[in-house]
């Protein structure tokens, strides 16, 4: 969910031209030096997880005009996203969509052709998100263009039978509707119980598994990839009246009850909903599998209030709490770790994210994959953040829920709206800090993950991957302070130890093993690169 309010203004800190990332050699036979810390890496032991290119997205930004191929490219990503809000006001057919200030716009590209653009000038894979809230612009009785709610699952089906059928294109990867509980906030649409969104995606799914039978012969040449909910806040439930009732004791506020009482959360009742709809032949006669990606968006939010872009959270100082920030990363996938400081996600618990949606689906729909389709630090436009918090979260995070077990990782977004925002891993034709720290990774964070440990505790955190010519091991240091490990390395042919590298304040860091003797790269961009002062 992204919030269009006014263009964010960075002036509260000072800023640097930045530059890209540092590149140099070290010698494995480097001489010793003093080190404050122990970082530990074996190749050996494989956690069974392997990080493919199949792992890294972006989210086009809305209908912005996107970027040329020189830019993208170098980003290595799989899949390319046109998704999110807007898409949800969008007329596939009409190539026409709402945009709240200026009315019905038409996009300034045909979708074959911006889908095409992305499959043959990127080399990735387009996602395309389907209209399931209904509200599109649409001609009236009287040949006019007007917002009716004539979107439904014959109008999507129709897309994928223009789309791959027609053009040819084999898009593949459909995107079930958007954040459907943010429809009254964002659009003016009313937000629908569980059972009426159940309904609705079930009917969309069959429509659409429909659609591609009739062109390839195989209905799961298709991937269906929901629910696409932004209800972390909510401890992910609807927050429907139907469903649920305020109750300010619990987690997220919500005591909610699906399914006749079955289910007090959301996400297994409509995993076990879908399941058993796969068996029901009055309603799925040709018993279509019904998703494939478990899905959900997620923006950290660091303000006391949402309704003020002022209220970042502070420190016992009065300045912004970047330690704090930087910290709840550890949310996503720490067992122990109790948020305190992100308001995305109920505070005084162990959000636990990525185990949280692993757990549902082990439980309920064993077979599909786990995917964050939109991430970025808020959701509102005009925030104004320490400049370091957007690309040091992002980098301690790609790898943490790779490691973890997400199958797939879509940042927001590839480019920014209007020509640059706070999000935008391209403004315009320049690189941003985000583009670089996720380059670092779509392009090294590729491989066997592999046991990694360190004694920095969370000020420094360690993801290493066994690739086919050595071994990649990145360093996320959120400390305000450079640290010098000892790092050792034990590899199919010996054990290495560097004692020569030194992580910078606030940086990231990739060091490139090689199998067999030879120089070690080193790779870094950090607070320097960025043209950002480190402050205590």
């Amino acid at each position: 969910m992204k919030h269009l309010i006014t263009l964010i203004s960075i002036v509260g800190f000072a800023t640097v031209a930045h530059a890209n990332i540092s590149r140099y050699t070290i010698s494995q036979n480097s001489p010793a030096s003093e080190t404050d810390g122990a970082v530990v890496v074996d190749s050996n032991k494989m956690n069974g997880i392997y990080i493919s290119k199949s792992f890294y997205g972006a989210d086009t930004n809305g209908f912005s005009h996107l970027p040329k191929a020189s830019l993208v490219t170098p980003l290595n990503l799989n899949y390319v996203k046109f998704g999110g809000n807007l898409h949800s006001v969008y007329n596939w057919d009409l190539n026409m969509y709402l945009e709240s200030i200026t009315g019905i716009q038409r996009v300034y590209s045909p979708l074959a052709a911006r889908l095409e653009f992305v499959q043959k000038s990127y080399k990735a894979t387009p996602m395309f998100q389907v209209n399931m809230m209904g509200s599109q612009p649409a001609y009236d009785s009287n040949g006019h263009i007007k917002m009716l709610n004539t979107a439904d699952e014959v109008h999507a089906a129709n897309a994928i039978r223009y789309l791959n059928g027609q053009k040819g294109l084999g898009v593949k990867h459909i995107l079930m509707g958007n954040e459907p509980w943010d429809s009254q906030d964002v659009h003016g649409v009313a937000i629908p119980s569980a059972d009426e969104y159940i309904a609705k995606y079930i009917k969309y799914a069959i429509a659409l598994r429909d659609a591609q039978e009739s062109i390839s012969g195989d209905a799961n040449d298709l991937k269906l990839w929901g629910p696409e909910t932004a209800q972390g806040w909510a401890n992910w439930q609807t927050t429907h009246p139907a469903d649920c009732t305020v109750n300010y004791q619990l987690p997220g506020h919500y005591a909610c009850a699906y399914g006749n009482g079955q289910f007090n959360e959301f996400i297994p009742y409509f995993l076990n909903r879908l399941a058993a709809a796969e068996q029901d032949r009055t309603i799925n006669p040709k018993g279509y599998k019904l998703l494939d990606y478990l899905t959900w968006h997620y923006y950290p939010l660091f303000r006391n209030q949402f309704a003020d872009s002022e209220s970042v959270i502070k420190d016992n100082t009065g300045k912004q709490n970047v330690a704090g920030m930087l910290e709840s990363v550890n949310l996503w996938t720490n067992w122990d770790y109790i948020n305190q400081f992100d308001s995305a996600s109920p505070k005084g618990i162990s959000p636990r994210i990525v185990q949280k949606f692993q757990g549902w689906r082990d439980s309920y729909y064993p077979n599909a994959k786990i995917a964050v389709t939109e991430f970025g630090v808020d959701s509102t436009e005009n925030v104004e953040y320490h400049p370091i918090v957007r690309p040091l979260y992002l980098a301690d995070l790609v790898a943490r829920v790779g490691e973890a077990g997400l199958n797939t990782f879509v940042n927001s977004f590839l480019q920014g709206a209007r020509g640059g925002d706070a999000w935008g891993m391209i403004n315009g034709e320049k690189q941003t800090r985000l583009y670089h720290v996720f380059s670092l990774f779509s392009n090294n964070y590729l491989g066997q993950v592999v046991s990694s440990t360190d004694t920095y505790g969370d000020k420094v955190n360690v993801y290493s991957v066994k690739t086919n010519n050595g071994t990649n091991v990145i360093l996320v240091n959120k400390d305000t302070v450079a640290h010098k490990p000892a790092l050792s390395h034990q590899g199919l042919n010996g054990s290495t130890k560097l004692t020569s590298l030194v992580l910078p304040a606030w940086s990231v860091t990739v060091v490139t093993l090689p199998d067999h003797r030879g120089d070690v790269l080193v790779q870094q961009y950090g607070a320097k690169e960025m043209g950002i002062p480190v402050t205590q």
